[in-house]
């Protein structure tokens, strides 16, 4: 009995302790009620109770933003402040829970490192950890990763400003389209070019679409695709209905590109020259370059190989061609050593060309004359 009493005591003489202890001297691991959220930085964590929220320094053991707000947004400045939410309205406080903004609809982050942009009554504007606003509202500002200028809408017209609020590109186009080079993809007049972040044109308003490239800019115009230098000098003419890129991995001397007319792929160099008629559904490279002169390509829904003259060497029999060469078999049989023991005449090298292929549902091994190397 003595002992009941004791303990009831106890446990009264704890919970008071506990519901007396301020809320910052709080630890979250003692606390069944409080759970943690969203991991901000390698110490501030989202805390949660019930449906409020604050942020708990896991460094220190306690609780740094009450658990007040409808949400904890973010954090930034290195943790010094914290975007937060209550009664639908979102503000920046500091770690002593002291407002440093206005109230506004949203808060959004920017790719700058010092200012965030703002929202209120559908229009936005950029302001600073401090809260202080830059520059005047827009009707809409947005930020794209690795650019150092936002595009911003005014009216029904797009420019673009700098993190001051400045405009560096004016307002008079239909659509701006800011990616992470300083080659800008614009819309005048139902026409697509390019400009840089001073609103000098790279690329004239002349073009029905345009994609913009580290060295050259894939371009439409009547629904075909064609390529432009970086000196805005068409090299390969509005003639394809697909322009797939370079893979300058098949041959360190040239580059290629896949190119599709109608529904069928072929193959070009840089000067448009035909490498692979467009009579394909497919063409995939392997990743070993000494399979380099090698093309798997499907034609009529089966695989086959060919090479850069267009010349079958194995025929188009096969369900499916693996990438990978000599390289991946090697691999394969060397992590399944019962299997090796079943590849006939084990004297193939990676000089040679064999090919892991799937026929009436399996894999087997051949080489280019279709001989049948291995089975499982």
């Amino acid at each position: 009995m003595r002992t009941t009493v004791l303990f009831l005591f106890l446990f009264i003489y704890n919970l008071s302790l506990a519901q007396n202890k301020p809320a910052n001297e709080l630890t979250i691991r003692n606390d069944p009620e409080q759970r943690l959220g969203t991991c901000f930085s390698n110490s501030l964590w989202g805390i949660q109770e019930g449906k409020k929220y604050g942020l708990y320094d896991d460094k220190n053991k306690k609780i740094v933003i009450p658990v007040q707000y409808d949400n904890v947004i973010a954090v930034y400045d290195n943790g010094k402040i914290v975007s937060v939410e209550a009664d639908k309205k979102s503000f920046l406080v500091d770690l002593q829970n002291k407002p440093v903004s206005k109230k506004y609809d949203g808060i959004r982050s920017t790719s700058s490192l010092s200012t965030l942009i703002a929202e209120k009554d559908n229009k936005s504007i950029l302001i600073d950890f401090n809260g202080k606003e830059k520059g005047p509202w827009y009707d809409k500002i947005d930020s794209t990763y690795g650019s150092e200028i936002l595009m911003a809408q005014s009216n029904t017209l797009y420019g673009a400003i700098d993190l001051n609020g400045t405009i560096k590109i004016p307002f008079k186009y239909q659509s701006i389209e800011l990616g992470s080079s300083k080659k800008i993809k614009a819309q005048l007049n139902n026409q697509w070019g390019v400009i840089d972040e001073n609103n000098k044109v790279l690329v004239d308003f002349k073009y029905d679409d345009i994609e913009p490239r580290s060295d050259e800019y894939i371009v439409t115009k009547n629904r075909k695709k064609g390529v432009l230098d970086n000196k805005n000098k068409l090299i390969i003419d509005c003639v394809y209905d697909g322009i797939y890129g370079t893979s300058d991995k098949l041959d360190k001397h040239s580059k290629y590109r896949q190119v599709k007319l109608e529904d069928k792929i072929g193959l070009i160099d840089s000067t448009a020259n035909t490498i692979i008629p467009a009579e394909y559904e497919n063409l995939n490279f392997f990743e070993d370059l000494k399979f380099n002169k090698r093309i798997m390509a499907l034609k009529n829904n089966k695989w086959g190989i060919i090479d850069f003259d267009n010349k079958v060497i194995v025929p188009f029999e096969y369900e499916k061609i693996k990438r990978g060469g000599y390289s991946e078999i090697i691999e394969y049989l060397n992590a399944v050593p019962t299997e090796k023991s079943k590849v006939k005449n084990w004297s193939f090298n990676e000089n040679d060309f064999v090919y892991f292929v799937k026929s009436n549902g399996e894999y087997i091994i051949i080489n280019e004359k279709q001989k049948v190397l291995y089975k499982k």
